[in-house]
């Protein structure tokens, strides 16, 4: 185990890089650990995530990203080994590939469209840079590099700056900022060489290497050309001296201005429709030194080319530059960025990294809450989301300004008094020359409230007739109104202006929300019925259900899933309000037997949840689970995840039923009923339902404590069963709650405390465990023959403790040989089969699956797994003298998966500390091993000196 002393103690951070790391060679087999991006895509970027994805992780600056035409090849420069070479990673992988290593500097990287030509900028011979040519061919170079084979070819070939006869290389002319043409039959680039002093642009064709064309006379920096070939676009100084972005068009060779502002804009690059301009831009003094400058944070800015908007898609919370539209994922903007005390390279969705919801009024619910933890920039990007997506939108206008009251008060909130003046100030003065209504309404009713006024909406909106409201401008404003009245618990009137929007506009596109309140206001649990409203609600829920039943491609509706759960909560708390649990059990009783209970069976499930919770409050468990199971559609028998089949959570119709918010309720009560009388596995099974259809939207959410007592009453019973020497089920038990973790994680429920700091140490707890039992078999098994050495006494890995322990009995392999026949060791196993099996099954199946969430904690327990169990092998062949070829091969491969799974980790985390932890450790073992004598001649075995080619890069703080 890992002390949390040491973790404290011992913190590794940050862009560890193995260099050249083919662990074993090349007649080792090994199968890639691959990324799919655009499964993480889905689970990483949100409104209260403020960071981009990394796609390069190391230490230094790692600048100026070029990709393949298909995004699969990723070319960059580094300077983490001291001055800058051309590296470059595939990026459905975590492999890295260094091209150059040389004492002087080479950067800017473009690989041509097709991949098989690389052109750089290199300072052998003039400091200035030159453009270098190299034919490129990726699968082959990855494949020589894991044979530990570096820089396969040397085929390099100045385009820019040939020899005299003397041998002698022009000096000081720069050649820079290469960029291919789409057909990659040209390279673009920028040069003084016609204009000594004032670099321009500059183009060579592949089949005229000694022609060098001039394009541009007034100045040119940062080209990117767009994707039909017909434009570049660039920045240059010779109007303003902080610099504009321009085009160019290639065949005419005119040049029009695309930026005109007061800012620093920088970076230019187009996507590939070319429909959309990407710059970054600073705009605010961030370092608060009077100016704008380079120093100061930049934005990432999307300006649409057919009508000059522009969206602001970065928090500006640190800053972005060598920008670059890629294909990659399906469309995204690369940039570097520097996080963690290095520059690296990131990448953000082509359309920002709030991910754009199914309309305009979803896309204001999923930004308006504040997350903990989440900044304001962060915060207040999320809210422009609503503008990026919907500004065309109808009903923009009215939610253009319930952003910007959120805006303000937010400011106010956190102390800004003058921002938030100002912001309210421009704001007003924007919406009054677009004579919005609603805003201007809006912003005096605010007023009136800053200043303890009454505002008469009522009154407003008749003195406003005639004026011209944008589309459900006024039912929002009464809406509001009624929202107001209900918190001042002023009901009746609140209940009037809600019956005024349901009969007055009728078309509202809130008009649900209204029914379902006014609903609520005619339910009488006396009636021992619904009132008409809520009966309209269900069956509107009903006939949802109905569609995603029959459609597998339909998403079933928020809003109908919103209104069930607001619903059956405000039933549920008026016929529970100022009852015990007798009382509730007389009154749901009685109400059973009404007929017009039976005719609603939405209804009918809620009585019996009531029921079933009255039960257990008075302790009659039993009788309580009983009316769960006539609740619950699972059946009981039913195995959840059957093998080979599909599985009770992806089943259509349990899926459809689970949108019904009683349903997790009642598991989650028959959870806790099966806690309290210890029926331990059907405990589980009932929380595992709850974790595995949980949905935010309904509402029903385990507390932080108890959710962790959950874990706690899991992780106790593990203990129990391990004091008593039943490994087994006490490893069992770690894994329930390996399970779990699993499903909190994919909720996005208590990420930062409950996942953060329990879902490694489960991993861990688990396979401890379980190697114990392993042992624990063998040595009953083979306990004659196993006492006689004890070569296994140190199963755990020791992070920090002395190494060479555990393999120190490999030293002493003539003792063994004299105490036991080693033929006695050839069919022992080393750890046994029926410990190992269930465990293996259980990361064959959880890998996968925790990839697309990012559950590192289970990729992590993978790695742990394979290293505990492949070091104890290795030390038990080494020291019965049992080690084959065919046994070292299998044990290096499983070292490279170990390592290749930790990398994943570190490329999806920069800052997963127990990943660093475990590869340095994984690091020092193989180097340990590989001086290891050859028992017979003396010699060092050079099948492991040859198998392990890496350098370490490790950033270590104490």
């Amino acid at each position: 185990m890992f002390s949390r002393r040491v973790i404290s103690c011992f913190v590794f951070l940050l862009f560890l890089y193995t260099f050249n790391c083919a662990l074993f060679q090349s007649n080792v087999k090994y199968s890639n650990v691959n990324f799919d991006y655009s499964a993480i895509s889905k689970n990483y970027f949100s409104p209260s995530q403020s960071k981009p994805f990394p796609l390069t992780v190391q230490r230094g600056n790692n600048l100026y990203s070029s990709t393949t035409k298909d995004g699969r090849y990723l070319f960059y420069a580094t300077d983490q080994k001291g001055n800058f070479d051309v590296w470059f990673r595939d990026l459905q992988s975590s492999i890295v590939v260094p091209i150059t290593d040389n004492s002087f500097s080479e950067t800017k990287p473009a690989i041509s469209p097709d991949g098989k030509y690389l052109v750089f900028v290199s300072e052998e011979f003039d400091s200035e840079g030159d453009l270098v040519l190299l034919p490129m061919d990726t699968e082959e170079w990855i494949k020589e590099y894991l044979k530990g084979n570096r820089f396969i070819s040397d085929e390099f070939v100045n385009l820019t700056n040939q020899p005299n006869r003397k041998g002698e290389y022009q000096k000081g002319i720069i050649d820079t900022d290469p960029v291919w043409s789409p057909d990659g039959k040209t390279i673009y680039f920028v040069s003084d060489r016609f204009t000594p002093g004032i670099p321009n642009l500059c183009s060579i064709q592949l089949n005229q290497l000694k022609v060098i064309n001039q394009l541009t006379t007034l100045g040119v920096t940062s080209p990117y050309v767009s994707s039909d070939g017909q434009f570049i676009y660039f920045v240059s100084y010779f109007e303003e001296k902080k610099g504009e972005i321009y085009q160019l068009q290639v065949a005419t060779k005119s040049i029009q201005r695309m930026t005109n502002d007061q800012f620093l804009d920088f970076s230019p690059t187009v996507d590939s429709r070319t429909k959309n301009l990407y710059y970054a831009s600073i705009r605010k003094d961030t370092n608060g030194n009077g100016r704008l400058d380079e120093r100061d944070n930049s934005l990432l800015v999307k300006k649409n080319l057919a009508t000059g908007e522009e969206r602001v898609l970065s928090s500006g919370e640190t800053s972005n530059f060598d920008v670059r539209y890629s294909n990659f994922n399906g469309g995204s903007i690369l940039f570097s960025a520097s996080y963690f005390n290095a520059i690296n390279i990131y990448f953000i969705p082509e359309n920002g990294s709030i991910p754009k919801q199914p309309n305009i009024k979803e896309q204001f619910q999923y930004s308006k809450i504040l997350a903990p933890g989440q900044s304001i920039e962060s915060y207040f990007l999320a809210l422009d989301s609503v503008e990026l997506f919907y500004s065309e939108d109808p009903l923009y206008p009215v939610y253009e300004a319930q952003v910007a009251l959120l805006k303000f008060s937010t400011l106010n909130r956190v102390g800004k008094i003058e921002d938030a003046k100002n912001f309210l100030k421009s704001f007003k003065k924007k919406v009054e020359l677009e004579s919005n209504q609603f805003a201007i309404t809006l912003l005096k009713w605010n007023e009136a409230n800053l200043n303890g006024k009454t505002f008469n909406v009522e009154n407003e909106l008749k003195l406003g007739k005639g004026s011209s409201f944008s589309l459900d401008g006024e039912a929002v404003l009464y809406h509001l109104f009624a929202d107001q009245l209900e918190k001042e618990k002023k009901f009746f009137p609140a209940k009037e202006i809600l019956l005024k929007i349901y009969q007055s506009y009728p078309n509202y596109h809130q008009i649900d929300e209204i029914k379902r309140r006014l609903g609520g206001y005619e339910f009488d649990p006396k009636q021992n019925q619904l009132s008409s409203f809520y009966e309209e609600m269900i069956s509107s829920w009903e006939k949802e259900k109905q569609v995603f039943l029959n459609d597998p491609n339909h998403q079933f509706s928020n809003d109908r899933k919103r209104d069930l759960r607001f619903l059956l909560e405000d039933v549920i708390f008026k016929i529970t309000d100022g009852k015990n649990s007798e009382l509730v059990l007389e009154y749901v009783n009685a109400s059973l037997e009404a007929k017009e209970t039976n005719q609603n069976p939405v209804f009918k499930q809620t009585l019996l949840f009531i029921k079933a919770k009255a039960l257990s409050e008075l302790r009659r468990f039993n009788e309580s689970n009983q009316v769960l199971d006539s609740i619950i559609p699972i059946p009981i028998q039913i195995d959840l995840e059957p093998s080979g089949k599909t599985s009770v959570f992806e089943t259509r119709s349990f899926m459809a039923d689970y949108k019904n918010p009683i349903l997790l309720r009642s598991n989650l009560l028959k959870y806790y009923n099966q806690k309290i009388v210890g029926n331990t596995s059907d405990a589980l099974r009932n929380l595992k339902i709850y974790l595995e259809f949980y949905d935010p939207l309904l509402g029903v959410d385990l507390g932080s404590e108890d959710i962790k007592s959950a874990f706690f009453y899991f992780e106790n019973k593990a203990v129990e069963f391990e004091r008593i020497g039943d490994l087994l089920q006490s490893s069992f038990h770690y894994f329930f709650n390996n399970q779990n973790m699993f499903l909190v994680k994919t909720r996005n429920l208590y990420l930062d405390s409950l996942y953060k700091e329990y879902a490694i140490y489960y991993q861990r707890k688990m396979v401890d465990t379980i190697f114990s039992y392993g042992k624990k078999i063998r040595e009953e098994e083979e306990r004659a023959l196993l006492n006689q050495i004890n070569i296994l006494s140190k199963d755990k890995l020791n992070l920090i403790g002395n190494l060479a322990s555990i393999t120190s009995i490999v030293t002493d392999r003539e003792l063994v040989r004299s105490i036991v026949n080693i033929k006695d060791f050839e069919n022992i196993e080393v750890l046994s089969g029926k410990a190992l099996g269930w465990t293996e099954l259980y990361y064959k199946q959880a890998v996968p699956r925790a990839r697309p969430y990012l559950d590192l904690a289970t990729l992590y327990g993978y790695s742990y797994y394979l290293i505990n169990k492949y070091v104890t092998f290795e030390s038990y062949y080494y020291a019965t003298g049992t080690m084959t070829d065919v046994r070292k091969a299998e044990i290096l491969e499983n070292f490279k998966r170990a390592e290749l799974e930790l990398r994943w980790i570190i490329y999806a985390d920069p800052t997963h500390y127990d990943a660093y932890q475990l590869l340095g450790w994984l690091y020092q073992y193989v180097d340990l091993m590989k001086l290891q004598k050859d028992p017979v001649s003396g010699n060092v075995d050079l099948h492991l000196l040859a198998v392990h080619f890496f350098e370490k890069f490790v950033l270590l703080l104490v």
